[in-house]
């Protein structure tokens, strides 16, 4: 729990300046050619390591350009004149990071666990009666005399399952994304049985969620809002008066990030510090647009453990510090979990029969959010209650022990125990899925690997 004084400073600047220096140079000028040329919206990079030293910190376009010249070489201008005053960003300029929402969500959950409130193998239907009453959903389709495709459902309910029985939801079922749940926006059948009974699955309800499940729990991975429905239960179990308040105690508290991460749309963060959202159109330009994420806390039935968390991008990799550091940061000395239950959060959970689920593709059912993708094809890959975790590393020195996700508007972050190193890229575009936002971060993840390497810093046990 949050202590009442203030905690320390945290992410003092790399040590090593003349280093990092050439890092930030390099960081900075490539991602200013890319916003002053169109190809990247206005982005913050922010990269850490283990000791909480920030390594990194780069926003374009900068309002303070002189500062970008003088680290980067390159000025920029280009990038101010190619967005305007009203577009520039900065590290106290705060991102919507949807996905990356569950990272902390999942890190409250397993305080649940060392609290005694319940156990990873613990069903959640007690508690979660919703999930209870949940059928399983069949789908078929069959032609008409004319050739017209008709597409059918079926609700099979839990004592309409062969033998009159199903197997209850549990903690880490809803964790790992293994609980028979869906996305609608993932997964087009439930996308259609939504469209079906009239259901808008973006109307920020506990209803828009409570979608059918679409395999028996625990015999298949399929992304889901599990970590929407963990929310609710952590309300429900600690008698919170919100997912928010909750994290604020246990989360931003012990690592002195509050007034820079939240859910309230109606924080003094978000209102004065929100940076503008832009879409890639079909020709590749991108431009600005109003935001699609509701602001209005009062017009949301619930704060969404999956996709709701407003950051910097320097506050959101201060978890990331902590998890490399056994769940305690080294700064603030804040404690966010116990080292036994990081081991937890970034044990790999999927097993052996349900891995070819990780290597299908997420075709979007809706194509204004997202572009169809698959996670590293050809790569061997695994799900943590953290997220997701390539078997055999990746060529830019990304390790196999590495944990990385993302969300929506194209926001990434990653943690590598291996070299002690972690980021943050925050940036706000759609559709999901860019590959000029995955090309970019996969070079900077690829110099800071390198960097750490060059100055013997690789802290792996």
């Amino acid at each position: 729990m949050a202590s009442s004084s203030a905690p320390p400073s945290v992410a003092p600047p790399y040590s090593s300046s003349a280093a990092a220096s050439e890092l930030q140079s390099q960081v900075q000028a490539a991602l200013d050619a890319r916003v002053a040329a169109g190809r990247l919206a206005p982005s913050v990079v922010y990269l850490s390591n283990r000791s909480g030293q920030e390594v990194a910190q780069v926003c374009s376009p900068s309002a303070s350009s002189s500062d970008s010249e003088s680290r980067s070489g390159s000025s920029n201008r280009e990038a101010i004149a190619k967005w305007g005053q009203d577009e520039v960003v900065g590290p106290s300029s705060v991102f919507w990071l949807a996905s990356c929402t569950k990272l902390l969500t999942a890190v409250a959950a397993l305080q649940l666990v060392e609290d005694g409130l319940i156990g990873l193998d613990d069903s959640v239907e007690e508690a979660l009666p919703e999930l209870k009453a949940l059928p399983r959903l069949e789908f078929s389709t069959s032609s008409d005399g004319d050739g017209k495709e008709e597409q059918h459902f079926k609700l099979v309910h839990r004592e309409e399952e062969e033998g009159g029985y199903r197997p209850p939801i549990t903690l880490a079922m809803l964790l790992s994304h293994t609980s028979g749940l869906s996305y609608p926006h993932f997964h087009a059948q439930t996308r259609d049985y939504c469209q079906h009974i009239g259901l808008n699955p973006f109307e920020g309800t506990i209803r828009s969620f409570s979608t059918p499940l679409i395999a028996t729990p625990g015999t298949r991975w399929c992304y889901s809002p599990g970590l929407d429905w963990v929310g609710v239960l952590l309300e429900r179990l600690t008698g919170a008066q919100d997912l928010d308040e909750y994290l604020a105690r246990r989360v931003y508290g012990p690592l002195g990030v509050q007034g820079e991460m939240t859910m309230k749309g109606a924080s003094e963060c978000v209102q004065s510090g929100l940076a503008p959202m832009h879409v890639r159109e079909a020709d590749g330009s991108i431009k600005t647009e109003p935001h699609r994420v509701q602001l209005d806390d009062t017009k949301l039935g619930y704060l969404s453990g999956g996709i709701r968390l407003f950051s910097t991008p320097r506050a959101y990799a201060q978890v990331l510090v902590a998890l490399l550091n056994g769940g305690t940061h080294p700064i603030t000395g804040g404690k966010i979990l116990s080292p036994s239950s990081v081991e937890e959060l970034l044990k790999d959970r999927i097993p052996e029969s349900m891995r070819p689920d990780l290597s299908r593709s997420f075709d979007c059912s809706y194509p204004f959010l997202s572009y169809p993708f698959t996670l590293h094809p050809q790569k061997a890959k695994q799900w943590t209650f953290a997220g997701a975790r390539v078997s055999d590393g990746l060529e830019n020195g990304r390790s196999d022990r590495a944990v990385w996700w993302t969300g929506t508007p194209n926001a990434f972050w990653f943690l590598d125990p291996q070299d002690g190193t972690c980021g943050v890229l925050a940036t706000h575009l759609r559709p999901f899925w860019d590959g000029e936002v995955r090309d970019f971060w996969d070079e900077v993840e690829g110099a800071l690997h390198a960097f750490v390497r060059d100055e013997g810093q690789t802290e792996g046990d």
